[in-house]
């Protein structure tokens, strides 16, 4: 192209260097992403830390997700789905905590799996408390229930890949 200025070429610039890798987490807001594509957040790039944590660390940071998981169970035991969303609000953030506890690089292919699962569940119970998927509030509470097993299964299973590694 030439320059309307002085008549000359613009000088070629490098292509910008690739972006930071980034840290998943799973986002506070639902998303209308596909049922099987997990919602992550590119927005907020989390470096993580350059070595797993201790075992102990993560099973303290787990009792936080469990017991905001408690709080929605004692949602939907006394029928109080308007709860819900705040609940699993509380339940994305603790386990956000989780996973920026680990390096964005992990060699464990059973560690990588078992982080995949929590954010999965997490993510589907998020979609159930947000955007119920059923009409009669007795079966979607039980989806909520369901959701919400599936993410302590998640949790448990993470903690047991952590004693695995020791």
């Amino acid at each position: 192209q030439v320059s309307r200025d002085n008549g000359q070429s613009p000088p070629l610039l490098p292509p910008p260097p690739p972006p930071p890798p980034h840290r998943t987490r799973v986002t506070s807001q639902p998303s209308k992403q596909p049922e099987n594509s997990p919602v992550h957040s590119k927005d907020q790039p989390a470096p993580g830390p350059l070595k797993l944590p201790s075992v102990d660390t993560v099973h303290a940071q787990i009792k936080n997700v469990t017991f905001f998981i408690q709080e929605l169970l004692k949602a939907a035991q006394t029928q109080r789905q308007d709860e819900f969303a705040r609940c699993s609000l509380s339940i994305t953030a603790a386990v956000n905590k989780v996973i920026q506890m680990f390096p964005s690089k992990l060699e464990s292919p059973e560690l990588i799996g078992s982080i995949r699962e929590l954010e999965s569940a997490t993510t589907h119970l998020q979609k159930e408390c947000h955007n119920p998927s059923h009409q009669d509030l007795a079966y979607h509470t039980r989806l909520v229930i369901t959701s919400a097993y599936d993410v302590v299964k998640a949790a448990r299973f993470l903690v047991t890949c952590m004693e695995n590694l020791k």
